[in-house]
């Protein structure tokens, strides 16, 4: 099993926490016994800042809100973006093949940096679902779109390259539902696939559960329902978010959040990144074994991130 952390090749990142100095980053990652970084390609790679052997897997940008675009429903799209503008932006054009561009881009990068494995969002939600819940689309729509999307950059993608499929709580892989997700693998035209299971979004899909017990609890249920499917679990994005009054509190009040540092926000506090501190933790980690381990925490400040990296390292011990 690969030990990694969540990293981005934001410039502003690379200083704040190391300096922009491939040194600093390798002393983290040995302090913390770790094994490398997922990497988030948003930025020009620097190899020698972030150099091939720290990087283990690359997680690929995403839209969240995307299928209307897919679907072509441009007054949907128009609704909820304002301006052509701002569209041509967001999804690099107004083509399909303009839309698909940055995937096939990054997916280049994890190849040319020797990544193990690369990681797709299979969600979508648009402005006003992420904060009412009033989705249009449901699971089977949203996977059935993103097989087609996802076979469109599958030239892009080598053979022995592990393609894993990340769960959310907005419609989508959501790992609810046993057979949804056995039809959506089946569907998944690529040998070395599987799930990247992220656990803070799995724990958003409850919003009853009141400590850190009941969500490994619920984690360990939900896995095992997957039956036959649960054995395609090959990573795990580790932390938790207990988000339910949060959840319940927007869906009442139905805000609107017009500008993009609103909506961040307000994701932000449903999808918390904090480190498990139950020593249970360590149940989810025995019952699926994955080839990849992620603490993937929000970092704030290098001595923050060291102090949640290390909470949730100790409780896995």
């Amino acid at each position: 099993m690969l030990e990694l952390v969540n990293f981005s090749n934001y410039k502003e990142d690379n200083i704040r926490f190391f300096d922009n100095n491939a040194e600093n980053l390798c002393d983290f990652l040995e302090l913390n016994n770790l094994d490398g970084i997922e990497m988030f390609f948003c930025d020009k790679w620097e190899k020698d800042v972030h150099k091939k052997e720290f990087i283990k897997g690359v997680h690929l940008p995403f839209y969240s809100n995307w299928l209307d675009f897919w679907y072509g429903n441009e007054d949907k799209v128009l609704k909820d973006y304002e301006t052509k503008n701002t569209i041509a932006k967001t999804y690099n054009g107004f083509t399909k093949k303009g839309m698909l561009q940055p995937f096939a881009d990054n997916i280049a990068l994890a190849v040319d940096a020797g990544a193990e494995y690369v990681v797709f969002h299979v969600s979508n939600a648009r402005r006003d679902e992420v904060v009412n819940f009033n989705f249009r689309y449901g699971d089977k729509e949203v996977m059935t779109a993103f097989i087609e999307f996802f076979n469109k950059l599958l030239k892009y993608i080598p053979e022995d390259m592990t393609v894993l499929f990340e769960n959310l709580w907005w419609p989508g892989l959501t790992l609810l539902d046993k057979n949804l997700t056995g039809i959506f693998l089946d569907n998944i035209k690529h040998e070395n696939k599987g799930i990247m299971l992220d656990t803070g979004h799995l724990l958003s899909t409850n919003l009853d559960l009141k400590n850190q017990d009941e969500a490994v609890t619920y984690i360990l249920n939900t896995v095992e329902n997957l039956g036959e499917y649960k054995k395609y679990i090959k990573g795990i994005h580790l932390h938790y978010s207990l988000s339910g009054d949060y959840i319940r509190q927007v869906q009442k009040e139905n805000p609107f959040f017009k500008k993009e540092f609103e909506i961040i926000s307000h994701i932000l506090k449903i999808d918390r990144h904090l480190p498990f501190e139950t020593k249970r933790v360590k149940e989810i980690v025995e019952m699926i074994q994955p080839e990849f381990l992620v603490h993937e925490i929000v970092q704030i400040t290098k001595e923050d991130w060291q102090e949640k990296l290390s909470i949730q390292k100790e409780a896995l011990r």
